[in-house]
Parts: structure tokens; C-alpha cells; sequence
């Protein structure tokens, strides 16, 4: 009866060594994944760090398997460098430091899966470099969306609508620096406006001054680099002008039409 009870503690204790050791292989095998391709971003997450990073990082729109991992001619047909694929949604930064003409420099922050993956092509892996042909790959700037980092444009402000609520043609230009995000950017504009003023602040006669504005505000994609946003701001004329303009430095709210530069 002692032998017996014996040999099903050993036979217990065997059977929680084994699952222990499936199951630290498991986590094991999730972190070697999460190494390879990166962890997929959860809700909110990649909106949130998309503002707080500095660095550029895009998004795929589609799924690409030409993805070289040594540099090589982008000649047609040419297959020797193909060696690796990610899959759409897969996120990346560009490196310029290896910066060549036909070839652009990447490295994956995470990398998502093909429903069918390519035969003898590896799935990317992230912090590896990887080089694409600008050519044959990125030339559509439907192909990828930066979702991270500074962004560059020009705005335009064509009306106002002034702190008492009536509406002014005065159209302000101007460029803007943002922080995108996957979905829109916040956005700051420094730009010249033509304003009408009167000439004195007696008489009826207007003359038109050029002023400074300043506002902050959003905006979204609507087609490749163009954008349109919300924005409200101020206007600001120098000199004894700004005495005689009835809404200086008051504020005031728009939409805005913009051309982005980076991508």
C-alpha cells in the first residue's frame, strides 16, 4: 500500500514537471513571437505613442513580399534579395542613416501576418533592416500612412468666424508642424493674413494690412497628401494699425484646407 501511494506521488510530481516545462516553453515561444514581430498594438496604445514620439512611423496599407535584407540592384525581375514579407498593418520607421537613391532603408516596430504567405519568403522581423525599392514599391502614397511622429505642410484659412460671430473673408496662409497620429494631427499654423481695418477710427475708409496669425487646431487625410482640418486662432497686426483693428489678438474659429509634406 506505501509502495503504491509512492508511486502516484512520483507520477504527480512527473506530470507538474512536464506541464511546467510545456508551459514555461509556451511563454517562452510567445516572447521569442513578440521578439520576432513585435507586439500588436492594443486600443488607444499606438494613438497614444504616436504622439509622443518624435520619429516618423508608417503603416502599411498592403500587404508587400519583396522586402530585401541585404542591398542589391532594383533591376526587374530581379529576385535574389527577396527574402522576407509583412503583411498589412505591419508598422515601421525609415532610417535614413543607410539612405540610397533607389532604395529605401526600414526597420519594423511590428509586423503583421499574410492570410497566405508567399512560398520561400520569411515573415520580416522587427528591429532588422530591410530595404525596399522605391520603384517597384512605395511609389503610391496610397501604399502606406504615417501614423507617428512630426509632420509638415501648408494650411490655408479661407474665412473666420470672429468672436462675435460674424463671418470674415479674411483668408490667412501659412505653414504648419503636427503630431500625427494613425487617425488625424494635431496641428500648430504660423502664417500672414491680409486683413481690411479702417483707416482711422473715425472715418468710413477701410485699407488692408497684413497681419500675422497664429492658431492651433486638427486635421484628417482626405486624399493622398491633401488634408482639410478645424482650426481657431488669432490675428495680429503690428504697429497703430493693431490700435485700429477691431479683432486684434481675439479669437476666432475656421476650417483649413492643407498640402502635407512629409509622408
Amino acid at each position: 500500500m506505501r509502495n503504491k501511494f509512492k508511486l502516484i506521488l512520483v507520477t504527480a510530481m512527473l506530470c507538474l514537471s512536464v506541464s511546467g516545462i510545456a508551459e514555461a516553453a509556451k511563454k517562452r515561444t510567445a516572447v521569442d513571437r513578440e521578439d520576432l514581430y513585435g507586439s500588436e498594438p492594443f486600443f488607444m496604445t499606438e494613438w497614444l505613442t504616436s504622439f509622443l514620439s518624435w520619429e516618423r512611423t508608417y503603416k502599411l496599407n498592403y500587404d508587400i513580399d519583396s522586402l530585401r535584407n541585404q542591398l542589391g540592384e532594383c533591376l526587374p525581375n530581379e529576385t535574389a534579395n527577396l527574402k522576407a514579407y509583412a503583411g498589412r498593418g505591419s508598422v515601421f520607421h525609415v532610417n535614413t542613416r543607410h539612405y540610397r537613391d533607389e532604395l529605401e532603408y526600414v526597420e519594423f516596430e511590428y509586423v503583421a501576418p499574410i492570410q497566405v504567405p508567399p512560398a520561400k519568403v520569411a515573415r520580416a522581423e522587427v528591429n532588422k533592416p530591410y530595404y525596399l525599392c522605391k520603384d517597384s514599391n512605395i511609389t503610391s502614397p496610397n501604399y502606406y500612412q504615417q501614423v507617428g511622429g512630426v509632420t509638415t505642410g501648408i494650411s490655408i484659412i479661407p474665412l473666420k468666424i470672429r468672436n462675435d460671430f460674424t463671418l470674415s473673408g479674411d483668408s490667412s496662409i501659412g505653414p504648419y508642424v503636427g503630431m500625427s497620429g494613425d487617425e488625424f494631427t494635431l496641428m500648430g499654423v504660423f502664417g500672414f493674413t491680409q486683413l481690411t481695418i479702417p483707416v482711422s477710427t473715425t472715418g468710413p475708409e477701410l485699407e488692408t494690412r497684413t497681419g500675422l496669425t497664429v492658431a492651433l487646431g486638427i486635421n484628417w487625410k482626405v486624399k493622398e497628401y491633401f488634408n482639410i482640418g478645424l482650426v481657431g486662432g488669432i490675428d495680429h497686426v503690428a504697429g497703430d494699425a493693431g490700435d485700429r483693428f477691431t479683432y486684434q489678438d481675439k479669437p476666432w474659429a475656421s476650417f483649413s484646407i492643407g498640402y502635407t509634406l512629409t509622408r
